[in-house]
């Protein structure tokens, strides 16, 4: 005969490893920022986190990128009062990327 847990004891058990895994993601995203963090918005936008491009850092030029475009659009990013405003581009099926980014 199979002993079975009682159901307290498994209670516990689920309790105790919902917490681990909040704990351990909260651990994970904090890591995450610290690591990939930029301290400046032109940092960021260099990194194409505003832009939120299919391939990252851009593969083709600004102006090929217009000139072959399937999606163009701008975004804006600012932290600690200074902004930069990027254009960005993807072209031939998203399978090229290019942004500009410049302070505003």
């Amino acid at each position: 005969m199979a002993r079975q847990t009682p159901k307290s004891q498994l209670l516990r058990t689920r309790t105790g490893r919902r917490r681990f895994m909040a704990w351990f993601g909260a651990a994970g995203l904090g890591t995450a920022t610290a690591v990939f963090a930029q301290s400046t918005p032109a940092a960021a936008a260099g990194q194409c986190l505003c832009c939120n491009l299919a391939h990252c850092p851009a593969n083709t030029s600004m102006s090929y990128c217009q000139a072959h475009q399937n999606y163009e659009w701008s975004c804006r990013v600012c932290s600690g009062g200074a902004c930069v405003t990027c254009l960005c581009c993807e072209a031939n099926g998203n399978s090229l990327s290019a942004l500009d980014c410049r302070p505003t």
